[in-house]
C-alpha cells in the first residue's frame, strides 16, 4: 500500500513537471512566432532607416560636386570606400542622394497619401451611408476620374501651373482617392445595412453622428490597408511623373530624378540608376507587406475574439 501511494505521488509529480514545461513551450511559442510575424516589416523597416537615419549620419553632402571622380564605381566593384554606392555624373556622392531622394519620396508619398485617404475615405462613406442622389454623384465623379488617365491629369496640370512641390501633390491627390472611395462605398453600403446602424438611427441619431461614431471606427482596418498600399502607389507614381518630367523640378532629389539620371549614363555607370530604382522597388514591396501584415493581425484578433 505505502509502495503504491508512493508510485502514484510519483506520477502525480512527473505529470505536474510535464504540464509547466508543457506550458513554458507553449508561452515561448506564441513568443518565437511573434517575432517571426515581424519579419515582413524588415524591407519597410530599412526603408524608414535609410529614408529617417540616413541623410543624418551620412557625412557626404548629396549636393556637392568634386568632377574629377565623376562616375566612380562602388566600392566592391573597384571604386573609393569614401562613396561606397560610386559617384553619378557630376561627381555627386549617390549614397547621400538616394537617402536624401528616398526621406523626399516618402514625405510626399505620406503626405498625398494621407490627404487622398481623408477625402477618398469621407465621400465613400458618406455616400454609402447617405445614398440617394448623393451616392449617385459621389460615383459619377469617381467613374469620370477612371476614365482619365493619371498622367493626362499630370500633363495638364503642368503646363497649366507648372512644376512644383504643390502642384505634384495636387496631381498625386486627383488620383489617389478614388481606391479610397470605392472601397469604402462598398464597406459602408454592406455597414448600413447592420443592426447597430439602424438602432443609432432609430434613436435619432443623424447622420455625421453614425458617420463619426459607428462608419469609421469599422472602417479603420479596410483604411488602414489602403493607407499602407496607398504610399507605395503614390510614390511610383511620382517616380514615374519626376522621370517624364511632369513633377518636381530637376533640381530635386528625388528617386524619381534620380532614376532619370542614372537613365542617361545607364550603359556607362549602371549603379547610377540601380539603387535608386531598388530604392522604389523596396518601398513597394516594404507597403505592400505591411498592408499583408495588417490583414494577418485583423484576421488573428477576430479569431481571438471570438
Amino acid at each position: 500500500m505505502q509502495r503504491d501511494s508512493v508510485l502514484r505521488l510519483e506520477s502525480q509529480h512527473s505529470s505536474t513537471g510535464d504540464v509547466r514545461g508543457g506550458s513554458i513551450e507553449r508561452h515561448r511559442h506564441p513568443r518565437f512566432q511573434s517575432v517571426l510575424s515581424l519579419l515582413p516589416l524588415l524591407p519597410l523597416l530599412s526603408l524608414v532607416a535609410i529614408a529617417v537615419v540616413g541623410p543624418l549620419v551620412i557625412v557626404a553632402d548629396p549636393d556637392e560636386q568634386e568632377l574629377l571622380i565623376r562616375l566612380q564605381p562602388p566600392a566592391w566593384a573597384g571604386g573609393s570606400w569614401d562613396h561606397p554606392l560610386g559617384t553619378d555624373g557630376l561627381g555627386r556622392d549617390l549614397l547621400a542622394r538616394v537617402a536624401e531622394g528616398a526621406r523626399f519620396s516618402l514625405l510626399i508619398g505620406v503626405i498625398a497619401a494621407v490627404n487622398a485617404g481623408v477625402i477618398g475615405v469621407m465621400l465613400g462613406a458618406f455616400a454609402g451611408l447617405a445614398g440617394g442622389w448623393i451616392d449617385r454623384i459621389i460615383t459619377s465623379l469617381v467613374t469620370v476620374e477612371m476614365a482619365i488617365p493619371g498622367i493626362v491629369i499630370g500633363i495638364v496640370i503642368t503646363a497649366t501651373l507648372g512644376q512644383g512641390l504643390l502642384n505634384l501633390i495636387v496631381i498625386l491627390l486627383l488620383g489617389g482617392w478614388i481606391v479610397y472611395a470605392r472601397i469604402v462605398r462598398l464597406q459602408a453600403l454592406a455597414l448600413r445595412q447592420s443592426e447597430f446602424v439602424e438602432a443609432a438611427h432609430a434613436l435619432g441619431a443623424g447622420r455625421f453622428y453614425v458617420l463619426r461614431r459607428h462608419m469609421l471606427p469599422n472602417l479603420a482596418p479596410t483604411i488602414l490597408v489602403l493607407f499602407a498600399q496607398g504610399i507605395a502607389a503614390v510614390m511610383v507614381y511620382e517616380a514615374t511623373l519626376t522621370y517624364l518630367g511632369l513633377g518636381l523640378p530637376i533640381e530635386s532629389v528625388t528617386l524619381g530624378s534620380l532614376v532619370r539620371e542614372g537613365q542617361q549614363v545607364v550603359f556607362s555607370a549602371w549603379w547610377a540608376g540601380l539603387f535608386p530604382g531598388l530604392m522604389i522597388a523596396l518601398a513597394v514591396v516594404g507597403f505592400n507587406f505591411l498592408a499583408d501584415w495588417i490583414q494577418a493581425r485583423m484576421r488573428i484578433d477576430r479569431i481571438a475574439d471570438m
